[in-house]
């Protein structure tokens, strides 16, 4: 499995901004296209990802993130349902999807401070 880029995932969910005109892009945003359009079964490709990747993650070494990085970030502001049980997967994963969720956070008080 090769783990998506950065620049694919944010083309991704430019794609479903555009097919559900909004530009608040949530895991709620991909499950109500899904609805509308269910032959894209996006939320279902998305989760099948997640599957292999927490597959995939309880095998590497706890050093070996590094690519899955990109993904782990784009779930957690997502707030794909299963980040948890990414964060399962190994230590490295954990404190990674921790650090990204603070960051979430911080990022989202400073826009309700502007």
């Amino acid at each position: 499995m090769f783990w998506p880029c950065h620049e694919l995932l944010e083309l991704v969910e430019a794609d479903v901004g555009n097919l559900s005109a909004t530009n608040r892009i949530s895991w709620k945003t991909f499950r109500r296209l899904d609805k509308r359009v269910p032959s894209l079964r996006l939320a279902l490709r998305f989760d099948n990802l997640v599957n292999r990747a927490v597959a995939r993650l309880k095998k590497i070494p706890q050093g070996r993130l590094q690519d899955a990085k990109p993904l782990i970030h784009w779930l957690v502001r997502m707030g794909h349902p299963k980040v948890e049980e990414l964060a399962g997967a190994n230590r490295a994963a954990a404190l990674a999807i921790r650090r990204q969720m603070r960051l979430e956070q911080h990022a989202r008080r400073e826009k309700s401070i502007r």
